[in-house]
C-alpha cells in the first residue's frame, strides 16, 4: 500500500508525538520505577507501552471513521456506550486534565523550592502560587507563544536531555542496576502509562496525515520509539546514580527525580541542564493541556449549563488545581498516581477496549485486547490499593 503522506510529514508529526510524551512523567519515573528495579522497570515499561500503543491505533481508527479534527472522546465513547459512557470518558477526562494541572505546579513549585536551598512549606506554597500565575497567564495567551517556538523548544529540550544522560551516565553504579523487586513492578503503571500520553493529539494527527491509517501507525510507531528510547535512557541512568535508600526517599517526600540527582551528582552543568529540561517540560505541558482544559470546561459551561461566561471559564479551568496545590504541595507523585492510574487507565485503556469488544474485527486483535485490558484493570486496581493505604510503596 502506498502511503498518502510524504516521509518527511511522517517524521515530523512522529517527533510531534514524541515531544507530547515529554511531561511531569518522565521527572518521576525513575523514583516510581526505581523501587522495582532497573529491570523489572524496563518490562512494566515495554507492557505500558504496548498498551498505550494498542489504545492509540483504537482511538485512530475511529477518528478515521469521523474525519472530525475537532474529534471528542466523549462523544465518541457516547456513540457505543450511551449517556453512561459518554459521563465516565468527561470525569476521566477531567481527572487526567485537572491532575496534570496539579502534577504540574507540585514539581515545579519542588523545584524551585530546591533551587533556593529551602525547605520551608511556605517558601513551596509561595513558588505555588508564583508558578501559578505566570503559566496560566501563558496559558491564556493562547498556544501561539508555544508554536512561534516550538522548534526551538523541541531542540534546546532534546539537546538538553542528551547534556542530562551524558553526565549521569559517567555516575552509574552498575550493581543499582541488578536491584529486583518484582512485588512493586505493577505500582509502576501508572506513572508509565503517563510518560506514554499523547492520545489527546490523536485527532490533529489524524487530520494532518489526511486521514491515512498507515501514515498514522508509521508517525505514531516512531514517536513511541523515540518516547521509549528517551523513557529508557532515563530509568537507567537514573536508577543507576541513586542508591535506594535515595529513591525511597524520594517516593515518599514525592520528588521529582532530578531533585535528589542534583544532590548527589553535585554537578553545576547537570543542575543547570536538569532544571531547563524541568522548566520547558512544565511550561510547554501546563499550557498546552491548560487550553484543552479550559476547552474542555467551555464545552461543558456553555453547552451542558448553558451558562457564557469567560470569568467563570477561567476560574473552573485554573483555581481548583492552584487550590490543591497549594493544600498539599508536595502532592507530585500521588497527582501522578491518580492521573495515570485512573483517568487514562479508565479513558484511553479501559473504554476503548470495550469498543474493540463491541466492533467486529479479527481475533488476534481481540485477543491483544484482553491482555490490554486486564493490564490496565491491574493499573487501577494498584492505585486503589496504594491510594487506600493497604500496600505502601515508598
Amino acid at each position: 500500500m502506498r502511503l498518502e503522506n510524504s516521509f518527511l510529514s511522517i517524521i515530523s508529526v512522529g517527533l510531534l508525538v514524541a515531544g507530547n510524551m515529554v511531561g511531569v512523567g518522565i521527572l518521576g519515573l525513575p523514583v516510581e520505577t526505581g523501587v522495582a528495579g532497573f529491570f523489572p522497570a524496563v518490562i512494566a515499561m515495554v507492557v505500558a507501552c504496548c498498551a498505550m500503543s494498542y489504545s492509540a491505533v483504537v482511538l485512530s481508527r475511529e477518528a478515521i471513521v469521523e474525519k472530525q479534527e475537532e474529534f471528542n472522546f466523549p462523544s465518541l465513547f457516547q456513540k457505543y456506550l450511551g449517556s453512561w459512557g459518554k459521563w465516565i470518558a468527561t470525569g476521566a477526562n477531567m481527572i487526567v486534565l485537572y491532575g496534570l494541572l496539579v502534577a504540574y505546579l507540585a514539581a515545579g513549585s519542588t523545584i524551585i523550592a530546591e533551587l533556593l536551598n529551602s525547605d520551608s512549606p511556605w517558601v513551596l506554597k509561595g513558588a505555588v502560587l508564583g508558578l501559578f500565575v505566570i503559566l496560566s497567564s501563558l496559558a491564556l495567551g493562547g498556544m501561539a507563544i508555544v508554536r512561534r517556538c516550538n522548534a526551538v523548544l523541541i531542540i534546546t529540550m532534546w539537546g538538553v536531555f542528551i547534556v542530562i544522560i551524558c553526565i549521569a551516565s559517567k555516575h552509574v553504579q552498575f550493581f543499582h542496576l541488578k536491584y529486583e523487586n518484582w512485588k512493586m513492578d505493577l505500582f509502576a503503571l501508572p506513572i508509565l502509562f503517563t510518560a506514554f500520553l499523547f492520545h489527546n493529539i490523536i485527532p490533529n494527527i489524524c487530520h494532518h496525515l489526511k486521514w491515512d491509517m498507515k501514515s498514522i501507525g508509521l508517525a505514531i510507531g516512531i514517536g513511541i520509539s523515540a518516547g521509549f528510547l528517551m523513557n529508557f535512557l532515563w530509568i537507567m541512568v537514573a536508577i543507576g546514580d541513586m542508591p535506594l535508600h535515595v529513591i525511597d526517599d524520594a517516593l515518599r517526600n514525592n520528588l521529582p527525580a532530578t531533585v535528589p540527582m542534583t544532590k548527589l551528582l553535585n554537578s553545576g552543568v547537570f543542575v543547570a541542564a536538569a532544571t531547563l529540561f524541568s522548566i520547558i517540560a512544565i511550561v510547554t505541558s501546563y499550557i498546552s493541556n491548560g487550553l484543552g482544559l479550559m476547552g474542555f470546561v467551555t464545552d461543558l459551561v456553555n453547552n451542558t449549563f448553558k451558562v457564557k461566561s469567560r470569568p467563570l471559564i477561567i476560574a473552573v479551568t485554573f483555581l481548583p488545581p492552584l487550590l490543591i496545590a497549594l493544600i498539599n504541595p508536595d502532592i507530585f507523585l500521588k497527582a501522578i498516581d491518580i492521573v495515570g492510574g485512573v483517568g487514562i487507565v479508565i479513558l484511553f485503556g479501559i473504554l476503548p477496549a470495550i469498543i474493540t469488544f463491541k466492533k467486529p474485527g479479527s481475533i488476534k486483535f481481540k485477543i491483544f485486547s484482553v491482555f490490554c485490558l486486564l493490564v490496565f484493570i491491574l493499573a487501577l486496581l494498584c492505585v486503589i490499593l496504594k491510594i487506600t493505604g493497604v500496600v505502601k510503596t515508598g
